[in-house]
């Protein structure tokens, strides 16, 4: 008996260290997890019993992995090829998931849970190795999950998580070579490989590529510097001349379209560009505000040091480099996802850096001293407070988002998948929203925003995208129906006025589709009948919150 209660003793008491341990890292798992499983359960509640991505971006990437691991195809349709993902690895990823177990929906919300965790566990880690206090890293991962925020990037079933995590990988690894701390060759190895992983996660990670490159040539390591340049470039150039075979750009038209390039063109039209984007990142005031604290850190630790090569100052460097990469090249916003990674970074750089910012121990022994050390701690808790303001109106905003975006996606692109996929089988569609609809449905689609439609990239980088070029690319196509949001072509000079409106579906509370309204059109008058029954005998299969209106005018 004395045995048993010594084992059990000695069991509790070895849990009780484990938790004294890694208590930071399990509290924080514990609220990602309960965070993640309320909030799948409110989504599926409001989307009748159905898994639904809160992005129609999201089914783009599964039509690719699908077609990719089913039909050996790297596209969004299964009978040609289309440069259409900004993530290479993702829809890798996803392709090899598929051909092990099937096309299962689910899947990459599943990895996003696994890479998301480990993301947690690997900051943490690093954050132990740091000897930054429990407290502080308790914090630190909190801020990741709440303030990145963590859970959207999930819920979205897209790349953004992986590629934080090896954004994190990335920095720090580069950190600890630079600073001179003793690095292995398995280390250097290692963050040639990581660098490629980064940048075929998303394209902006050449960002930071490009920055920690040029801080290895300031370090005299020109060669070193070259094969990072060389590891992040590789896969991308691999896949630009296989999309340039193909007959498409050497960049996928995701990033053509989406990125922001310099207007050379003229003066005004330069200083728009490196103007207007400014104006852009003031709507986004947490990434802001934690640029400015990181600033304010890096100015502090090279005063402190006196010496630019250590991890903490190099980490700082790298984070506020890239904010301003981003800010000018890349875009914001779109369900926080855009700039999640730089979230990510710049709460991961901070929290190792803070600690490391300190007053005098002893108090100053004059009057005035202390009036003004006092005023200085006043000053830093206000501006504390105003960075967990806003993070936390950030966080709190997506978060409780995401059962709405989920909702619109299923009330919007889910309906017009399952629509097309009833009446329009093997049909020739024209549409602007293409990821659900083709996931869905087995359609020949025209995109006429230009991510999977050749033709209406190159018209559109051309600046012959109009009316005109969308009647003739319609008819070429031989498309039967169109599914559109009328004022994403207004600045085209609009539909063709020969189309037939035949009826819009319209949602309610809209935070994530292209329009609150999809409008249907029958292309030519003989269709027109055909497309009203269709949509009147699948009426009652809306939810009922969607507003279907028939346009009797025809």
């Amino acid at each position: 008996m004395d045995s048993q209660q010594t084992k059990l003793s000695l069991h509790n008491h070895n849990l009780s260290g484990i938790f004294k341990k890694y208590w930071p890292l399990i509290l924080s798992l514990f609220i990602f997890w309960i965070l993640f499983f309320v909030l799948l359960q409110v989504s599926i509640s409001g989307t009748q019993g159905h898994l639904i991505y809160p992005l129609d971006d999201s089914y783009i990437h599964l039509n690719i992995a699908k077609n990719f691991s089913q039909e050996g195809i790297w596209g969004i349709s299964s009978d040609s090829f289309s440069s259409s993902s900004s993530s290479l690895l993702w829809s890798l990823l996803l392709s090899l998931t598929f051909f092990i177990f099937s096309s299962i929906e689910f899947i990459p919300m599943i990895l996003n849970v696994i890479i998301a965790s480990l993301l947690l566990f690997i900051v943490f880690q690093i954050f132990q190795k740091h000897k930054i206090p429990k407290i502080f890293n308790f914090l630190g991962l909190s801020a990741i999950i709440l303030f990145t925020p963590l859970l959207p990037l999930v819920f979205t079933g897209l790349e953004h998580t992986v590629h934080a995590l090896l954004t994190i990988l990335v920095v720090y690894l580069s950190a600890k070579i630079l600073s001179g701390n003793s690095s292995s060759l398995l280390e250097k190895t290692g963050l040639l490989i990581l660098a490629s992983a980064a940048v075929m996660s998303r394209y902006e990670a050449i960002f930071i590529i490009f920055i920690t490159g040029l801080l290895f040539i300031a370090r005299k390591n020109w060669k070193y510097s070259a094969l990072l340049f060389l590891s992040g470039i590789t896969p991308l150039a691999v896949f630009g001349l296989i999309s340039l075979k193909q007959g498409w750009y050497f960049f996928p038209n995701s990033v053509l379209l989406k990125g922001r390039m310099p207007d050379y063109s003229s003066f005004s039209g330069f200083l728009n560009w490196f103007i207007e984007p400014w104006k852009l990142a003031l709507k986004n005031p947490a990434l802001l505000l934690l640029l400015l604290c990181s600033l304010i850190l890096l100015l502090y630790l090279l005063h402190k040091y006196r010496t630019f090569w250590r991890s903490e100052i190099i980490m700082n460097t790298v984070f506020v480099a890239t904010v301003l990469m981003h800010i000018q090249f890349a875009r914001f916003g779109y369900f926080f996802r855009y700039e999640a990674y730089l979230m990510v970074l710049g709460i991961f750089v901070i929290t190792i850096s803070a600690p490391k910012f300190r007053f005098k121990t002893q108090m100053p022994f004059s009057k005035k001293e202390r009036i003004k050390l006092k005023s200085r701690y006043v000053e830093i808790c206000l501006f504390s407070l105003i960075i967990i303001s806003a993070l936390t109106v950030r966080g709190s905003i997506a978060i409780t988002q995401i059962p709405k975006a989920c909702k619109n996606i299923y009330e919007q692109q889910f309906q017009m998948g399952l629509f097309l996929k009833k009446y329009y089988p093997g049909a020739s569609i024209a549409a602007n929203d293409i990821g659900a609809i083709n996931y869905l449905a087995d359609i020949k689609c025209l995109d006429l925003w230009g991510l999977s439609s050749m033709e209406v990239a190159k018209a559109k980088r051309q600046g012959n995208f109009d009316t005109q070029f969308i009647q003739h690319i319609v008819r070429k196509n031989k498309v039967r129906i169109a599914v559109l949001y009328d004022n994403w072509f207004t600045q085209y000079g609009g539909l063709p006025s020969s189309w037939i409106k035949v009826a819009e579906w319209m949602i309610k509370d809209n935070i994530v589709c292209g329009g609150h309204t999809v409008s249907f059109y029958a292309v030519e008058a003989s269709g027109k009948n055909q497309l009203l029954n269709n949509l009147k005998n699948f009426s009652p299969e809306l939810p009922n919150d969607v507003l279907e209106i028939f346009k009797s005018k025809h």
